[in-house]
């Protein structure tokens, strides 16, 4: 619940990429050491699909994991990541 609404989900990875590209008009995104945010879309039981919003991880730089770039990561703790709610526009 939040500012009275109820129906916040997290984005599936064709969202959070729709929200990636349109990041500077949206705003509010936050520069942290993994530098992703977390997606509703599984790969796996393990794994689930998060998108890359900063070049501040050097070791992601390095593999290639540039802003934009969607990566499956590990759901427990030790991969925790952001995420971004959103809600459907009626």
């Amino acid at each position: 619940n939040l500012h009275g609404q109820t129906d916040w989900y997290l984005p599936s990875k064709d969202e959070l990429d729709v929200l990636y590209t349109n990041r500077t008009a949206i705003g509010g995104f936050f520069s942290f050491s993994r530098g992703v945010y977390g997606s509703s879309s599984e790969l796996d039981s393990h794994r689930a699909w998060v998108q890359h919003f900063a070049d501040v991880n050097q070791n992601a730089v390095l593999q290639g994991f540039a802003n934009g770039a969607q990566t499956a990561d590990g759901k427990s703790p030790g991969y925790a990541s952001h995420v971004r709610c959103v809600r459907r526009l009626k």
